[in-house]
C-alpha cells in the first residue's frame, strides 16, 4: 500500500484497531459482517447489463469499508475471498457507467473508480501476481476514460471546480494516475493535471471564507469528501500543505452550526436528504487531526456516530452507509480529546457570511429549550462566487457562470427553519424540483410570465428539476441585520433582488424576533410600486414529516402540527387585525411522486398606496399565548405590535429596511431596527448600552469645579485664621477645619492628577458612548496601521458613504494634510476656517458637501449617485488616512460636535517599526514605504497657537542621537497616547484583532456606533482579512492568524528599545 499508509504502517493500525480505533473499527466489522453474511445482496452483480441499469455509485462506496476490513482482521479468509470475487467482477464489465448516461455521467465511473483503485491499494500485499497485472490494466483504462472527458472539456465537472461532481471524479482520476504511473510513466500528466484541477478548486474556495458550500449540508458532505481526501493526498505525497487554507480553517462550523438538536438531522438548505450524505465523521475526525487540533471535530463526530439512526428516513443508504469509515479510521487522531465546541460568537448564533445563511442552536443534544433556528437570505452561489461571476475577479475563469454550477439550490431567499425543543416545527422540502412553492417563502400573483403554477410566480430560477442560475448579475436575497439579546435574537432579510423586476415589487421583507425558546415573530413586509400589476401574495410553511392540522384562536386562523408533549402552532393576523384564511396541502413531488411535503398556504391581498404587513406567531406547547395585537400607531416606516405570553406584554417595534437610518434613530432612539419593551426593561437590539457612563470632557469639567471649591474653602480658613490669630481656643478649631478640607483637596487634585495621566490612554473596553441619531465617522492611524480595512466595513453599507481624504481632499491653507503632523490645533482654533467649514458641511449640508467638490474623483461621483439613490439617508465615514488630523481630532470634535465618532486604528509598535525598516519590500512598495518614513521624519514647526502635545516635548531633546527605530518608537508612543487623550466618542481597533476575528470585530464596531451590520458587509471585511486579495499601504496583504515576522528578524535590542519607550502605552492597548 502507499495511498493512506505503507506496508509497514498495518500492524500499528490493527493495533489500534483493538484499542483508539475500536469505536471506527466496529463499523468496520459490520461491514465485513454484512458482506459474508449477504454475499450476493452486496457483491455488484455477474450481469453487466444488470450493473449498469440503475444508479451504481453503492460497488465502488461499499469496496472500501471491505478492503478496510480485510487490511484490519487478515485471518478473515472469507472475507479477503470474497472480496476478490468483488474486484473481478467489476473487472469483467467494459465499463462503469449507467447505461441511460453512458457518455454523459462520470460520476458512477469515479465512484467505482475510487473503491476499486483503494482496494487495489489496501489489498496489494496479498493480492495474486496475475490478478495484479489484470487490476492494474482496468485502473488504467478507467483513468483514461476520466483524463479524456478532462482532454475533450465535454462534461461540467471538468470546469466546474467546486461543484459535488468535480472533487469525486478528480480524486478518482488523481488516485488512479498514482498507482498506475509505476507501470506507465505518460501517466505522471493525468496526476498533474488532477492535481491542477484541485488547486484550482482550493483557489476559489480560499475566497469562501465562512467555509460553506452552496449545494447545502447534503451535497457539501459529497463535496468535503473528495475534497479532505485530496487534502491528505496532497501532504503526504506532494508536500502541499494546506492547513492554513481559509476556507477549511472555518469548514468545521458547517457540520455543527448547522446540525439540528439530537445530531441526527440537518438544515435541509437546498437539495438535501434529512442529514448527510457522506459521513461527516471521516470529514469531522480530518479537520480536527490536520486543521484544527483542538478536539472539536473528535466530539462532534463522537456524537453523530453515537446518535446515527438505524431507521429511515433518517437512517444512511446503502450506497453511503460505509463510504467514508475506512478514512475516519485512517484520519482520526486519539490524542485529541474531544472537546465541545464553542462557537466563534460565544452564543448559540453563528453567520456564514458567504452563504448567506444565519443558524441559531445548532449541534446542541435534544431536549426541551434546545431550539434551532435558521435564515437564508443571500445570492446565489454565496457571495464569493456571485462577484467573481459578476465582476471576473480570477481572470483564468471563463466568463459568467461556466466554471460554476449551483443547479443543487432552491429558490429560497428569506426562507427559516424552525425546530423549538428540537421538534421539526417548520421545515425545508429537502431534495425537490425547483419550484418557489416548495420553500419557506413568499410568491406572487397574477404573473403574465409564470413558467409554472400560473398565474402565480416565486423567485427567479424556479419550475426545473435544476435551478436556472445563468442570469447576471446573480438572482440574492440580503440579510440586512442579525442581533442579539441574552437567548432572543433578530434576524431580517430583504429578499426582491430574488423575483423579477417585472413583477413590479419593492420590497420583500422578513423580519424574526426569537423571544424564547418556543416563541418566534415572523413580520413579512410587501411594498410595490404604484404601476404593479400583482395584486395578492402567499406565505408557505412546510413540515415534512407531518400535516398542519386547522385551528382557531382568540378569532384568529391558525395551524398546528401535534407532538406527543402537544402542538406547535403558529398564528397569523394582517395590521387590519383580521387573519387570513389558509389552505391546508399535502404536496407529492419528485418524479416517482414517493416524496411528500405537507404546508400551509396563507394567502392575503395587497395594498397598492403602502406597505402589507403580515404578523406569523409560533408557539410551543409549554407556552401560554395571551393576546397579540398591532398598535394603531404603526406606519409603513415602523410597526408597533404586542404579544402577551405567560400574562407578560412583550412591545415590539420593528423598522422596516426601507427606513433611512436617520428616521429608525428617531423612531426607535437608536440606528437599529428593533426595541422590545417587557418588564419596564428596554431592549435595543444591536445596540450594547443600557447606560451612559461620564463624557470624558464633562469629568473634567467637574474635576476642575471641585479643585475650585476646594480652593476657595482653604483660603477662606487660612485668612479666618489669621484674623483669630489671637485666640488660641479658636484656631484649634479652624486648624482641624483646615486639615480636613486640605486632604480633600489633596485627594480631589490627586484624582484629577490620576484622571490626567492613567486615563490619557482609555481601553476602549472602558467607556461606552450614547446614542446620536445622525453619526459622523472619522478613521485615524498612523501609515501603516491598517486602516484602509476599514473601508471594506463601511464601503458596502446602506447607512454609510465612505471616503478617504486621498479621494476628497481636504483644503488646508499652509499645511499639507498628506503629510503627518504632530501639531495640535484647539478648539475654537483661529485659522484654517475655511477647512473647518468643509469638515461641518458634511454633517450640515451632506449634499451641498458632495455637490461642492471641485473635479471630483470617480469614486466621489458615485457617492453623489449613491446618495440620492439611498433617499439622503446615509452618514459619512471619512479616513483620514496620514496621519496629520490625529492631534486636531479635539478642533474637530468642536466642529462637528457629540455626533462625531472616531475610529482609532493602532498596530503593535514592534510589528509597525519592522515593516517600515524592512529592506525585503519590492522596488514600489520600498518606494512607498521610503515616502511614508520621510513624512513621520520630517521636522516640524507648529506656528501658535498651534502647538507640540505635551506627549512630544521629550522628543526634542537629544533627537539627533537616537536611532532611526527609537524615533519611530517615540512618534508610535506619543502618536497614540494623543489620539487617545483628545480624541471624543472614540472606539480603538487593534489590527491583530481585526486579523484574528474579523467578523466579530465588525459586529462591535457598528455596535457602539449604534447601528447594525449586514451579512454582506461582515462578509466582505473577512474576505478583506482572511483572502490575502488586499494589500496594505506598502506591504503584502495582511493573512489571518500570520505569524508577527518581527520575532525572528527584528534585533533583540530594537525590540527593548520599542518595549522601553511605548511600555506603557502598549499595556494600556493590551500589547
Amino acid at each position: 500500500p502507499m495511498l493512506y499508509f505503507s506496508e509497514r504502517d498495518i500492524p500499528r493500525l490493527r493495533y489500534k484497531a483493538t484499542n483508539t480505533h475500536a469505536k471506527i473499527a466496529k463499523i468496520i466489522k459490520e461491514a465485513g459482517k454484512a458482506l459474508k453474511e449477504k454475499p450476493e445482496y452486496y457483491l455488484p452483480p455477474k450481469s453487466f447489463e444488470k450493473f449498469g441499469s440503475r444508479w451504481n455509485e453503492l460497488y465502488g462506496n461499499n469496496l472500501c469499508a471491505f478492503a478496510m476490513y480485510c487490511v484490519l482482521y487478515p485471518e478473515d479468509i472469507k472475507a479477503l475471498a470474497l472480496v476478490k470475487l468483488y474486484m473481478d467482477r467489476m473487472t469483467s464489465y467494459p465499463d462503469w457507467y449507467v447505461a441511460a448516461s453512458r457518455n454523459i455521467d462520470e460520476v458512477p465511473v469515479g465512484h467505482s473508480l475510487t473503491g476499486y483503485v483503494t482496494a487495489y491499494d489496501f489489498l496489494f500485499p496479498v493480492l495474486e501476481a496475475e490478478r495484479r497485472k489484470v487490476y492494474l490494466q482496468k485502473i488504467g483504462n478507467q483513468t483514461g476514460v476520466l483524463y479524456n472527458v478532462v482532454q475533450r472539456g465535454r462534461a461540467g465537472w471538468t470546469r466546474q471546480r467546486i461543484h459535488n461532481h468535480a472533487p469525486s471524479n478528480v480524486f478518482a482520476m488523481l488516485i488512479g494516475a498514482m498507482v498506475y504511473e509505476d507501470f506507465n510513466p505518460v501517466v505522471r500528466l493525468w496526476r498533474e493535471t488532477a492535481i491542477t484541477m484541485f488547486e484550482k478548486a482550493m483557489s476559489i474556495l480560499e475566497v469562501v471564507v465562512d467555509g460553506s458550500i452552496d449545494e447545502g449540508v447534503a451535497y457539501g458532505s459529497y463535496t468535503s469528501r473528495g475534497l479532505s481526501q485530496y487534502i491528505f493526498m496532497a501532504q503526504r505525497h506532494f508536500h502541499k500543505d494546506h492547513s492554513q487554507h481559509s476556507w477549511l480553517q472555518q469548514h468545521f462550523w458547517f457540520y455543527f452550526a448547522t446540525a439540528l438538536p439530537g445530531f441526527q438531522r440537518t438544515v435541509g438548505i437546498a437539495d438535501s436528504n434529512h442529514n448527510w450524505f457522506y459521513g461527516p465523521e471521516s470529514q469531522l475526525v480530518f479537520l480536527d487531526a490536520f486543521v484544527m487540533r483542538n478536539g472539536y471535530g473528535n466530539w462532534l463526530a463522537d456524537r453523530i456516530r453515537s446518535a446515527k439512526p438505524k431507521n429511515p428516513p433518517l437512517a444512511r443508504s446503502m450506497s453511503q452507509k460505509w463510504a467514508t469509515v475506512h478514512t475516519e479510521f485512517i484520519f482520526y487522531d486519539a490524542t485529541l480529546k474531544s472537546t465541545q465546541p464553542v462557537l466563534p460568537s460565544n452564543s448559540s448564533c453563528h453567520i456564514f457570511s458567504d452563504w448567506g445563511v444565519v443558524t441559531y442552536g445548532g449541534g446542541q443534544y435534544l431536549k426541551r429549550g434546545n431550539t434551532f433556528l435558521s435564515f437564508k437570505s443571500g445570492p446565489i452561489h454565496g457571495e464569493a462566487v456571485s462577484d467573481i461571476v459578476e465582476h471576473r475577479w480570477f481572470p483564468n475563469l471563463d466568463p459568467g457562470w461556466t466554471n460554476f454550477n449551483p443547479g443543487h439550490e432552491h429558490p429560497d431567499q428569506n426562507s427559516f427553519v424552525f425546530a423549538p425543543n428540537g421538534r421539526y416545527f417548520i421545515t425545508e422540502a429537502l431534495y425537490a424540483p425547483k419550484y418557489s412553492d416548495l420553500n419557506n417563502i413568499v410568491t406572487f400573483s397574477p404573473s403574465e410570465g409564470s413558467k409554472c403554477n400560473s398565474p402565480w410566480e416565486g423567485q427567479i430560477g424556479e419550475c426545473g428539476k435544476w435551478l436556472e442560475y445563468k442570469k447576471i448579475p446573480a438572482p440574492r436575497g440580503k440579510i440586512v441585520t442579525v442581533t442579539t439579546s441574552g437567548e432572543m435574537i433578530h434576524m431580517a432579510g430583504e429578499a426582491v433582488g430574488a423575483y423579477r423586476p417585472e413583477l413590479g415589487i419593492r420590497s420583500v421583507q422578513r423580519s424574526m424576533l426569537l423571544l424564547t425558546s418556543e416563541v418566534l415573530l415572523v413580520l413579512d413586509t410587501i411594498v410595490l410600486y404604484s404601476d404593479s400589476k400583482i395584486k395578492t401574495a402567499s406565505t408557505l410553511f412546510h413540515n415534512i414529516l407531518h400535516s398542519f392540522q386547522p385551528s382557531t384562536w382568540n378569532l384568529m386562523a391558525s395551524a398546528q402540527v401535534v407532538y406527543p408533549e402537544g402542538p406547535y402552532a403558529v398564528f397569523w393576523l394582517q395590521e387590519e387585525g383580521n387573519s387570513p384564511t389558509a389552505h391546508f396541502v399535502d404536496h407529492h413531488y419528485a418524479e416517482d411522486k414517493k416524496i411528500t411535503t405537507r404546508y400551509v398556504n396563507i394567502t392575503y391581498p395587497l395594498n397598492k398606496g403602502g406597505s402589507t404587513k403580515v404578523a406569523y406567531i409560533f408557539v410551543g406547547p409549554y407556552t401560554k399565548l395571551d393576546r397579540a395585537w398591532f398598535h394603531n400607531t404603526s406606519t409603513d416606516e415602523i410597526t408597533h405590535l404586542s404579544i402577551m405570553i405567560n400574562q407578560t406584554e412583550h412591545k415590539i417595534s420593528m423598522a422596516s429596511l426601507l427606513t433611512p437610518v436617520a428616521r429608525r434613530a428617531s423612531l426607535l432612539g437608536f440606528g437599529g431596527y428593533v426595541t422590545l419593551k417587557k418588564d419596564k426593561q428596554i431592549i435595543q437590539f444591536g445596540y450594547e448600552n443600557t447606560r451612559l457612563k461620564l463624557d470624558r470632557y464633562t469629568t473634567y469639567k467637574y474635576v476642575v469645579f471641585m479643585n475650585g471649591i476646594c480652593f476657595v474653602c482653604v483660603l477662606g480658613l487660612v485668612i479666618a485664621v489669621k484674623k483669630k490669630s489671637l485666640l488660641q481656643t479658636s484656631t484649634r478649631w479652624f486648624w482641624k477645619c483646615l486639615f480636613l478640607i486640605t486632604m480633600t483637596w489633596l485627594l480631589t487634585f490627586y484624582h484629577f492628577i490620576w484622571y490626567l495621566f492613567s486615563h490619557i490612554f482609555f481601553p476602549h473596553s472602558e467607556y461606552v458612548y450614547g446614542s446620536t441619531k445622525q453619526p459622523l465617522v472619522f478613521v485615524v492611524s498612523l501609515p501603516g496601521f491598517g486602516a484602509e480595512l476599514t473601508e471594506a466595513m463601511f464601503s458596502n453599507s446602506s447607512d454609510f458613504l465612505y471616503f478617504t481624504t486621498n479621494d476628497a481632499p481636504a483644503n488646508v491653507h499652509g499645511d499639507d494634510f498628506n503629510r503627518y503632523d504632530a501639531c495640535y490645533w484647539p478648539p475654537d482654533f483661529p485659522g484654517h476656517s475655511i477647512t473647518g467649514g468643509w469638515f461641518a458641511s458634511m454633517k450640515t449640508e451632506p449634499l451641498l458637501f458632495l455637490n461642492n467638490l471641485q473635479n471630483p474623483s470617480s469614486h466621489m461621483k458615485y457617492l453623489q449617485r449613491k446618495f440620492r439613490e439611498m433617499n439622503k439617508g446615509p452618514r459619512f465615514a471619512v479616513n483620514l488616512l496620514s496621519g496629520f488630523w490625529n492631534t486636531k481630532l479635539e478642533w474637530l470634535y468642536d466642529i462637528i460636535g457629540p455626533e462625531m465618532r472616531t475610529i482609532i486604528m493602532v498596530r503593535d509598535p514592534r510589528d509597525w517599526i519592522y515593516s517600515l525598516t524592512r529592506e525585503d519590500l519590492s522596488s514600489q512598495q520600498r518606494v512607498i514605504q521610503q515616502n511614508v518614513l520621510k513624512s513621520l521624519l520630517r521636522k516640524m514647526k507648529c506656528s501658535p497657537p498651534a502647538l507640540l502635545p505635551w506627549e512630544y516635548s521629550s522628543m526634542k531633546k537629544g533627537k539627533e542621537k537616537r536611532t532611526l527605530v527609537e524615533k519611530l518608537a517615540f512618534i508610535w508612543a506619543r502618536n497614540v497616547a494623543t489620539m487617545v487623550r483628545i480624541g471624543r466618542g472614540i472606539q480603538i481597533i487593534r489590527l491583530e484583532d481585526l486579523e484574528k476575528d474579523p467578523g466579530r470585530v465588525v459586529v462591535e464596531v457598528f455596535k457602539r456606533i449604534g447601528f447594525t451590520v449586514s451579512v454582506p458587509q461582515i462578509n466582505r471585511v473577512i474576505r478583506s482579512v482572511r483572502t490575502g486579495y488586499f494589500p496594505l499601504l506598502y506591504e503584502d496583504a495582511i493573512k489571518e492568524d500570520r505569524d508577527p515576522e518581527w520575532t525572528d528578524n527584528m534585533e533583540e535590542d530594537d525590540i527593548d528599545i520599542i518595549e522601553y519607550v511605548c511600555s506603557d502605552v502598549m499595556k494600556k492597548l493590551g500589547y
